[in-house]
């Protein structure tokens, strides 16, 4: 008891101490909060998907031990003649590019198959809210580079060609 009085009169007749020991421990706090956050998001917690301990990612490999894409013949065979494949989806990643109000930017994307989302456990609300999320970006697309073209509403001069 006697040493936290001690503590605490210090800190009172020495406030500038005060404020820097305070900062210090708060900003050491949120930055180990943050670090086991992300460590835990990352590393920690489950897969955000159904049986995830049965997803299992395949690829062809030569001999020489390089990774490449499954070719579609390949994704075909392997969902028709394999028994222990339940469902199966494939993902083809690569760049994109995006354009909407400003220079054209390179942006990560992947093309799959139909069977993405439920070979992840994901149902038809996910898929059509993709699908609409999609069909908003798309209509973006048009409309803000026509926009930015011409001062006329971009719905009529779309709809006079």
């Amino acid at each position: 008891m006697h040493d936290l009085r001690y503590a605490l009169r210090t800190l009172r007749n020495r406030p500038a101490f005060a404020i820097a020991a305070i900062l210090t421990l708060a900003i050491a706090t949120g930055a180990n909060t943050a670090i086991f956050t992300v460590f835990y998001r990352v590393l920690l917690r489950p897969l955000p998907y159904r049986e995830p301990e049965r997803l299992v990612f395949v690829w062809n490999a030569w001999k020489n031990g390089n990774r490449t894409e499954v070719a579609i013949p390949d994704y075909l065979d392997r969902r028709i003649e394999a028994p222990a494949i339940e469902d199966a989806a494939l993902i083809a990643p690569g760049p994109a590019t995006l354009s909407l109000s400003g220079p054209p930017e390179q942006v990560g994307a992947a093309r799959v198959t139909a069977s993405f989302f439920s070979t992840l456990g994901r149902g038809a609300l996910i898929l059509a809210a993709s699908c609409a999320a999609l069909l908003m970006v798309a209509v973006a697309a048009i409309y803000v580079p026509a926009r930015r073209a011409t001062t006329l509403d971009p719905l009529i001069a779309l709809r006079a060609e």
